[in-house]
């Protein structure tokens, strides 16, 4: 019976901050929600914007997708927090927190709100998952900072609870969810779950240099080839001929060959035409090039 009235407690107590924080939450985003829709101003979310308020027209302007399920509770919210009441509380309670002194850090009093049963092991909080990222934060404190350091008196390492919660997992700090701003981590440090930083194994690189050998051996011998073909056209003299694409077949007309003492055959069927139609002895003026020209000739008229 004891133990279920305290489990109660605990419920409600936690209920209770988890309601307080988010309407806390949505004022501050329905601010920013105005400046950007209706003044076409970008305001960053600082703890200094807790300390504006407007009013009810411009909250309500200001609209939040999960309150605005019912239009009848936003307005009354909006007239809230725009009431004097709101406003003077909101100030009041901001002062005594600033200006009470001694007071405890995040890490005492989340190590004060899950409290476990245990007196003797504070750091074994209410149930595993806070236990759990508890012992991952204070790992990655003492790492960064060493054995010595306070980690309960001082203020939360921001990049410590990003390591230690794995990054902003849904959008959420694994650790200070609410009590901090999404764009204190610096920007070299948001990495992306889904990416790999291993890098490759010593047999894909040397696959890789292989392959990058392969290719500058091919490029090597097309360009030598190519050189030679440039040589050899130069030798016949003239500018070298315009490259044209393979064309389609087309029928030759009677009288083509009549007359044209430099056609020796029509086009074989379908073969591409280079429309290079010469003599071994209008090509050759030179005996030791023969072979080579007729090697020649036999790729251009196929």
């Amino acid at each position: 019976m004891k133990r279920r009235k305290w489990r109660k407690r605990v419920f409600n107590k936690a209920a209770t901050k988890v309601v307080r924080d988010s309407f806390s939450n949505a004022r501050i985003q329905a601010i920013v929600n105005f400046h950007k829709r209706v003044k076409n101003l970008n305001v960053k979310k600082t703890p200094d914007l807790k300390k504006m308020h407007l009013e009810a027209e411009e909250y309500v302007q200001g609209e939040i997708d999960w309150i605005m399920k019912d239009p009848e509770a936003w307005r009354w919210i909006c007239n809230h927090w725009a009431g004097s009441d709101f406003q003077g509380a909101s100030d009041r309670n901001r002062g005594n927190r600033t200006s009470k002194p001694g007071m405890q850090s995040f890490v005492e009093v989340y190590i004060e709100g899950h409290k476990g049963s245990d007196p003797d092991n504070p750091e074994v909080l209410c149930d595993e998952q806070a236990t759990e990222k508890l012992a991952k934060y204070k790992e990655n404190v003492i790492q960064r900072h060493g054995p010595e350091f306070d980690w309960r008196a001082a203020a939360l390492d921001v990049e410590a609870i990003y390591e230690a919660g794995g990054g902003l997992r849904h959008g959420r700090w694994g650790l200070g969810d609410g009590a901090l701003e999404y764009d204190r981590i610096p920007r070299p440090q948001r990495t992306s779950q889904g990416s790999s930083s291993r890098r490759p194994s010593r047999a894909q690189q040397e696959a890789q240099q292989e392959e990058t050998r392969r290719l500058q051996e091919e490029t090597r011998k097309l360009r030598e080839n190519n050189d030679y073909m440039m040589t050899f056209l130069m030798k016949l003299g003239g500018d070298v001929p315009e490259f044209r694409p393979p064309q389609p077949y087309q029928q030759v007309p009677p009288n083509y060959f009549i007359g044209n003492p430099m056609t020796q055959r029509p086009p074989l069927g379908d073969a591409p035409s280079f429309d290079l139609h010469l003599t071994t002895t209008a090509l050759l003026p030179a005996k030791d090039h023969h072979v080579e020209m007729l090697g020649v000739l036999g790729l251009l008229t196929g």
